[in-house]
């Protein structure tokens, strides 16, 4: 029966139900309005068959479940086929045909049911006994793995495909072993081997390996989905999907892969449902993925098998029975929680978010998000349900997040917050504007202070000038108090030369005539404390004083004697003069020296030798 509400509700007649996900909207009437989610089918005829239970459905959407033997669910009740007496082994595969006729296999034989009849069909002898793995053909019949190789069965005769097509037998290449088969929409063949698996087209075979990007182990499952792209599962290495250029690995390689899948069934939604007795049911569209388990409300999570029948309700063939799901057609509701409106600058932003599912078919804790930031790229769904932005760039920007429920059912209606973060003070436009105010003060100022500056350069230059005139002339009227030309007589010569550090200082010399016979040649040699200019001037007084005193005393002894008395009035206490002073006898050769103070005068002899003569004093003036 269907609800008011349109959702399909089923019941059985022969067995009890468990309702999986049942949620009360409003009272209505005796018994109010409800949602359905599921059925769990849990003492159905087959619970306590040994072997896993497998799905296949009929043209008309009449389900079929094969364990250890058949059963077709038909009017809301379970109903167990007869005429398979003669069957031997275990029911390994179901399906139908291209033709709509359902086949049922078993490691030794085929059955194939009309309609009305089960027919028994037994391999030729010459194909080896026993099946390996067996797929619908498009146009009718089986595709086969024997252990003689890959056969087909038209429904009358058999055929072996040998390897001058492309085929290599089994028993001749044991490690290229086929364990899997599928015919595509295009006639193509696909071979599930040990190391890979093998594209037939028109005889023509292309291998595919782990170095294509395909799981490692054999191959044990193959499938097509209603896009027409390929899937295939390796025993315990996860699944992957071919596109026509190239193979990718389901979840992706940073993720945890699906394992065991049993079954890989395509849905009518263009995604695929993998059954496996690990992991449960995984239904994913290559990218993102939704696992369920008991949490979600199957009754096991040992999947075998998934089917979907006409109305388009999930079957699920688990370890404790059968599960039946109406999948939820509205999308979650997606809510942000107290997200940040504004950042201070170099913080990071957290984002927290949650859903809810309309239906509560899919738990909170089951809800997938995907999330961006300003039109970006919608990050990959996760049920991670909070987000930490990093290195964010001042200015608004825009948050969005979007719910996913376990039915792929995403919210259109994404949650949405704009929030700013922050500038630093110096980026903001107060500061900028203040900064720019500063800078043209600052540069008003140093302008200011540049020219005066380069006036004040100016005018110091102008004064350097002057003084380094001032001082030349003050060089010039020192030098010109000394004696410029040499005495050269009677075989006698004197000269000197002063080279004061500065441009002028307290060193002084001088030589000169004491009679009018040019026979007796006066000379001395001094130095005045402090330098430069203070130097200066007190040597230009002190030639003064000496030329006065020489002509008034007779010796120079007694000429000392005389200038220290007039430098002690004349000089402060910290000045003082040390002096050399003599006279030469041009006719006799001989010298009288007296010293104050001033270094030691020295003797060369004829032979060359030096001798300091040692005359022990004290400096003028102190």
């Amino acid at each position: 029966m269907r609800a008011d509400n349109g959702e399909f509700l089923q019941s059985a007649r022969d067995c009890p139900i468990a309702m999986w996900s049942i949620s009360v909207l409003l009272p209505m009437g005796q018994f109010g309005l409800v949602r359905a989610g599921g059925l769990h089918h849990r003492n159905w005829p087959g619970m306590n068959d040994r072997g896993a239970s497998i799905f296949a459905l009929g043209e008309s959407g009449r389900l079929w479940v094969g364990n250890d033997a058949i059963y077709k669910f038909e009017r809301d009740s379970w109903h167990v086929a007869h005429g398979l007496e003669d069957v031997r082994g275990r029911l390994i595969d179901l399906f139908v045909d291209g033709k709509g006729h359902l086949w049922t296999v078993t490691p030794f034989q085929l059955l194939r049911y009309d309609g009305e009849v089960w027919e028994v069909i037994r391999p030729d002898r010459r194909m080896g006994l026993g099946f390996r793995a067996v797929c619908p053909a498009q146009d009718g019949g089986v595709w086969a793995i024997t252990r003689s190789g890959v056969q087909r069965f038209d429904g009358q005769v058999w055929t072996a495909l040998f390897s001058s097509q492309g085929l290599a037998q089994i028993e001749s290449n044991p490690e290229r072993s086929s364990i899997s088969i599928c015919e595509a929409s295009d006639g193509s063949l696909w071979l599930g081997q040990v190391d890979g698996v093998m594209h037939v087209v028109d005889g023509e075979q292309r291998k595919y390996t782990a170095a294509d990007g395909i799981p490692g182990g054999p191959i044990t499952v193959v499938a097509e989905d209603i896009g027409g792209q390929i899937w295939i599962s390796s025993l315990l290495e996860g699944v992957a999907h071919f596109n026509g250029q190239r193979w990718r690995r389901v979840p992706g390689a940073d993720e945890a892969q699906f394992n065991g899948v049993s079954r890989i069934f395509p849905a009518n939604d263009g995604k695929v449902w993998l059954a496996s007795p690990i992991d449960g049911a995984i239904h994913t569209d290559g990218f993102a993925w939704v696992r369920y388990t008991i949490q979600e409300g199957l009754p096991s999570t040992q999947v075998w098998d998934v089917a979907q029948d006409a109305e388009g309700l999930l079957w699920f063939a688990t370890s404790d029975g059968l599960g039946c799901y109406d999948p939820d057609g509205d999308a979650p509701e997606t809510l942000l929680l107290a997200p940040p409106v504004q950042i201070a600058p170099y913080q990071n932003a957290l984002f927290e978010f949650s859903g809810q599912d309309v239906w509560k078919q899919t738990p909170d804790g089951s809800l997938q998000y995907s999330w961006r930031l300003d039109e970006g790229a919608w990050s990959s769904f996760s049920r991670n349900n909070r987000v930490l932005l990093e290195d964010l760039g001042a200015g608004v920007h825009k948050f969005e997040v979007r719910a996913m429920d376990l039915a792929f059912n995403v919210d259109k209606t994404s949650a949405v917050q704009v929030f700013e973060v922050l500038a630093p003070v110096w980026q903001r436009p107060w500061f900028v504007g203040l900064s720019g105010v500063s800078l043209l003060i600052v540069l008003v100022t140093t302008g200011y202070a540049f020219q005066k500056h380069k006036r004040w350069r100016i005018a110091q230059t102008q004064l350097i000038d002057e003084l380094e005139t001032e001082l030349q002339e003050a060089h010039d009227m020192q030098m010109g108090l000394l004696p410029r030309d040499p005495v050269r007589e009677r075989g006698f010569e004197v000269v000197g030369r002063c080279l004061p550090a500065n441009h002028v200082g307290g060193d002084y010399f001088t030589y000169f005539w004491l009679d009018d016979d040019r026979r007796i040649l006066g000379f001395g040699a001094a130095d005045v404390s402090g330098k430069a200019m203070q130097g200066a001037v007190r040597a230009m007084q002190l030639s003064g004083m000496l030329h006065y005193e020489v002509r008034a005393a007779q010796t120079p002894i007694d000429v000392l004697r005389n200038l220290n008395v007039v430098l002690q009035e004349q000089f402060d206490a910290a000045s003082f003069v040390t002096c050399c002073l003599g006279t030469l006898d041009l006719e006799t050769g001989e010298i009288v020296l007296a010293n104050s103070g001033h270094p030691y005068p020295y003797r060369v002899a004829v032979g060359g030798d030096l001798q300091m003569i040692e005359l022990m004093s004290v400096p003028l003036g102190m």
